[in-house]
């Protein structure tokens, strides 16, 4: 049997009739979550969870331009789940679990504190979890002198928390009283009533307690209310105003382990990372994750074709989103190396008409590369039936990504590689401690390289989402959902490009 491999090259898509006066008018916003489940997007783009595309920093960057980070699995569990805690820590208005200290503890032990999380402020509480009292930057630094004043002297007083820090008193100490229950429900409410208090009293902290225990319930930060102001429009953000974050587990090893972790750090959205999820053993995992935890937004792949989509989002399976795209990536040689792949377009749009034959095949696709770093490609797999576009070439060569800075002739370069490089190998069984010295059986799958670095994550994400708010426009659709809407009523007519087209829709003068 023949089909058709076409890559997004080698389609343009017809303009279609548009009321849209500005691309301002043009909403990005997407759920890649389904049945139930939501996990919003303000604008469709996701970072592939690679070693040299998402770690801390990319993932927050994503997020507060409203798309999404994975944090790749290629490290020990406790260093991915100490990055999802990262990010799901940096923006919050609601602190639920703030950093606390016992009123016993030494100033050995907040040094310890501080080294760990880098922070320099905690609510101290009893024994049995009762609040009583606060010690800032201002308090450690008492503790410090006095410290360095007993060296000095030779005295052996003991200095701990409870003797420095800002005691708790009903009189004088501003708190905010509610139950779990409330938290939940009235946050807003909670939110104006300790952003009120902070200007009225000139206070940049304040504690949630519960309202008969006095149980150390959260913690509101003048920092965080102005983080929120400034960002929950445009940031993609859960219920509790904290960064949403994805992490990468595997089907194997310490997978379960690691999905546990994971989950217990408030991830909002797990990868089951698999070259070719059209196998038993993905489904395998996926419903062992599925029975576990019933509410987690899971994203599987990774397939090419109608049937690996259907086998995925088996309704049985429950699966939210599927990454669509095998051996398209810029550092893959899967198609060289084994002759298995599809070209993009053809793998997104035949996805897509499977979702649209079988209403029980309830999952989003995800393209997952494939867009040769240009937006109009983007646009046309958002056309072709995506939710969203995973990026990872296009955002390796930004500031933000932790690939190694490399200099050469005056110039910077960031380091990629696939994950099935050899390179990557080796790295990964370094890092389990399984290398044994031997890659002559190593078929690698992708290739390492390097790239001139770009800039920050934050312009360019800037820059597409432009782009993609135009090319919905010439479309006609306000939203990616009238667009899927256009395309499932056939309103959108996809064209074949010639190779003397192609020429045509390049640039053909110099530019500078």
């Amino acid at each position: 049997m023949l089909g058709t491999s076409y890559c997004f090259d080698d389609i343009l898509i017809e303009p279609l009739y548009s009321n849209i006066q500005s691309r301002s008018q043009v909403s990005l916003e997407t759920n890649i979550a389904t049945n139930n489940r939501s996990l919003i997007l303000k604008t469709p783009l996701i970072s592939s969870p690679m070693d040299t595309v998402t770690e801390t920093q990319m993932a927050i960057k994503m997020a507060l331009a409203g798309g999404l980070g994975i944090i790749h699995r290629f490290m020990p569990i406790e260093d991915q789940v100490a990055q999802v805690i990262k990010v799901k820590r940096f923006l919050q208005y609601i602190i639920r679990e703030p950093y606390t200290i016992l009123a016993t503890a030494s100033l050995q032990d907040v040094e310890e504190l501080i080294a760990r999380y880098g922070v320099s402020t905690f609510c101290v509480i009893s024994m049995d979890q009762k609040f009583k009292g606060i010690l800032t930057r201002r308090d450690i630094e008492a503790m410090r002198y006095a410290s360095s004043s007993q060296n000095q002297t030779n005295n052996s007083y003991e200095i701990i928390v409870a003797d420095y820090m800002t005691r708790y008193d009903d009189s004088i100490f501003e708190v905010i009283y509610s139950t779990p229950v409330e938290l939940d429900s009235q946050a807003d409410l909670i939110l104006s009533k300790a952003k009120t208090r902070m200007i009225n009293h000139r206070i940049e902290k304040i504690p949630i307690l519960e309202h008969t225990t006095h149980r150390l319930l959260g913690l509101i930060t003048l920092k965080n209310i102005r983080h929120w102001e400034n960002n929950k429009s445009k940031a993609c953000i859960d219920s509790s105003g904290a960064l949403c974050v994805g992490a990468a587990v595997g089907i194997t090893g310490d997978s379960m382990s690691r999905l546990d972790a994971l989950v217990a750090a408030h991830a909002d959205l797990i990868c089951v990372d698999v070259a070719n999820g059209y196998n038993e053993y993905t489904a395998q995992a996926i419903q062992q994750i599925r029975s576990k935890y019933p509410s987690l937004v899971i994203m599987a792949g990774n397939v090419c074709n109608a049937a690996g989509f259907a086998f995925l989002a088996d309704p049985a399976l429950d699966v939210d989103c599927i990454r669509v795209g095998i051996g398209n990536g810029s550092i893959c040689t899967t198609r060289l190396e084994t002759g298995i792949g599809k070209g993009q377009f053809s793998a997104t749009l035949e996805c897509f008409q499977a979702k649209l034959e079988n209403s029980t095949l309830q999952a989003n696709i995800v393209c997952d590369g494939g867009s040769l770093g240009k937006t109009g490609n983007k646009v046309k797999a958002l056309a072709a039936g995506s939710v969203a576009v995973m990026l990872g070439r296009t955002l390796a060569s930004t500031e933000e990504s932790p690939g190694q800075v490399i200099y050469r002739n005056g110039k910077r370069f960031k380091y990629i590689r696939g994950m099935a490089s050899t390179m990557a190998s080796l790295s990964n069984q370094e890092k389990t401690k399984k290398f044994k010295g031997d890659i002559s059986s190593m078929t690698a799958e992708g290739v390492d390289g390097e790239q001139e670095l770009t800039g920050s994550v934050v312009d360019l994400l800037a820059q597409i989402g432009g782009g993609l708010r135009s090319g919905l426009s010439y479309l006609g659709a306000h939203t990616i959902h009238q667009l899927h809407e256009k395309a499932q009523k056939q309103e959108i007519r996809f064209n074949l490009v010639s190779s003397i087209g192609m020429g045509e829709t390049g640039i053909r003068v110099k530019t500078y």
